[in-house]
């Protein structure tokens, strides 16, 4: 028993190796039984460094989780992105011995052992809208776009930025600071009972535009909820009507994480839902209720968008790439009661924006 406290547990293969054990047994790399940061063996380091070219940000960035308090780091040769939540600084290195720190991201199961990071390798700051990273006098440094970075001094780094500790390769992604952005609203799809107007006037606006942006208010609060947020300050501080192109360019405040899921999750449900969203128009534009049948298969519709919508603010992806989630957040209802309490919420939101022929053609911060 003695001998088995003593183990050496492998950071790559997890094979808990006999205490005088040099290499592990099952994948042969160097164990180092001190826990220290050795300088990664230059053989290594110049076949990583040979394929280091090939390494590029991730073409899409699906945005796990990533709302206005969160962080994703996309690590090269990982499918699924890690994601932390509700931390304004953390550390990035190794957990060794004893439990893990509360700021400490642990890099182990990314083979940051045999890539060189560090037990306190980095430190990520977030601080106003800047976000800051800094070298923690590292054994095998931090590299910033492949730059190396002065230890113990914090340099900016942007959204989409390539960092580097040692040699293990990861991009930064973070949501912008400002609740501030300008959507334009156009009525793309003119499918079945609505027609694009002539022009945009005061009943127009009534009864299409401002339903839609309610209905973006409603969804930010129901996220609000969700993640425990003290209500913020939704609103619409302009709307200018282009009368060119029949848009209309609204100023929004507060809502930032209703766009973003609009744009990534909504829009592209409406596509592959074409059915279930022409049944929701046709039934908006009659004002009747629909049978049951249909009315419990549009509920089974809009009950898995909720969810889709559900796991993505909560750090979630499509089956089979399931992020790794450092959860900063505590739960404050079970799983079933919290899906239950936020589909119910969105539910009336949801069914406006489904059914609307408007769509978010444009959106900046």
């Amino acid at each position: 028993m003695e001998q088995s406290d003593k183990a050496l547990v492998c950071p790559v293969c997890g094979l808990k190796n006999q205490p005088d054990t040099e290499r592990c047994i099952r994948c042969g790399v160097i164990l180092l039984a001190d826990a220290t940061t050795a300088q990664v063996p230059s053989e290594i380091a110049d076949q990583i460094k040979a394929g280091r070219s090939g390494v590029t940000q991730p073409l899409s960035v699906h945005r796990h989780g990533l709302l206005n308090d969160g962080v994703v780091l996309y690590i090269a040769g990982e499918v699924r992105p890690l994601v932390i939540r509700g931390q304004k600084e953390f550390l990035l290195g190794r957990r060794t011995e004893g439990p893990l720190a509360e700021d400490m991201i642990d890099l182990t199961p990314y083979h940051g052992h045999l890539l060189g990071v560090s037990r306190r390798h980095a430190r990520l700051k977030i601080d106003g809208e800047d976000t800051f990273v800094e070298d923690l006098d590292s054994t095998n440094g931090t590299w910033l776009n492949e730059r190396r970075l002065a230890a113990n001094t914090p340099y900016v780094i942007r959204n989409g930025d390539q960092l580097r500790l040692g040699q293990l390769i990861m991009f930064i992604y973070f949501a912008s600071a400002s609740t501030k952005q300008q959507i334009t609203l156009k009525a793309t799809d003119t499918a079945v009972a609505f027609i694009t107007p002539q022009r945009i006037t005061a009943p127009y606006l009534a009864s299409n535009v401002s339903p839609y942006l309610d209905a973006i208010i409603g969804l930010q609060a129901a996220v609000d909820t969700l993640l425990g947020r003290a209500p913020g300050p939704h609103g619409i501080n302009a709307i200018n009507v282009n009368a060119e192109n029949y848009s209309v360019e609204v100023d929004l405040e507060g809502v930032t994480d209703a766009v973003q899921v609009i744009q990534d999750i909504l829009m592209p449900w409406r596509r592959r839902n074409r059915t279930v969203v022409a049944q929701l128009r046709v039934l908006a534009a009659s004002g009747e209720p629909a049978d049951a049948e249909l009315d419990q298969a549009l509920r089974v519709a809009q009950d898995n968008l909720s969810r889709e919508i559900l796991r993505e603010i909560l750090g979630g992806a499509p089956e089979g790439d399931t992020p790794h989630t450092v959860e900063r957040l505590e739960a404050a209802l079970p799983e079933i009661e919290q899906e239950q309490r936020f589909i119910a919420q969105v539910a009336p939101h949801l069914r406006i924006l489904a059914a609307s022929t408007l769509e978010i053609v444009r959106s900046t911060a």
